[in-house]
């Protein structure tokens, strides 16, 4: 059964697009700080990942797009914050 969902990307990204809808919906329902989504989706993804024996290295070889995306959009974040880091400084304390 592993091998069958493993066998494409998709089942990676359906799972961790669906596991932090589970977590938005959750925080949108409980109005609690401890469901944070990300925090909901990790804990989620682990459950899946163990239950169903997926090993953590196949989910990982399918979230590779996941990483594509991530990389410029973190470089995106990160010139805009490096140019105000003079503002930054000023407002630290």
């Amino acid at each position: 059964m592993a091998d069958t969902l493993t066998s494409t990307a998709l089942f990676s990204i359906v799972l961790t697009l669906g596991a932090y809808e589970f977590g938005l919906w959750l925080q949108k329902k409980l109005k609690s700080p401890i469901c944070n989504p990300i925090l909901v989706a990790v804990i989620l993804v682990i459950a899946v990942l163990g239950v169903t024996g997926i090993s953590a290295k196949d989910y990982q070889a399918g979230c590779g797009t996941f990483s594509w995306l991530l990389t410029p959009a973190t470089v995106c974040l990160a010139v805009p914050l490096y140019e105000q880091v003079k503002v930054l400084k000023k407002n630290l304390p």
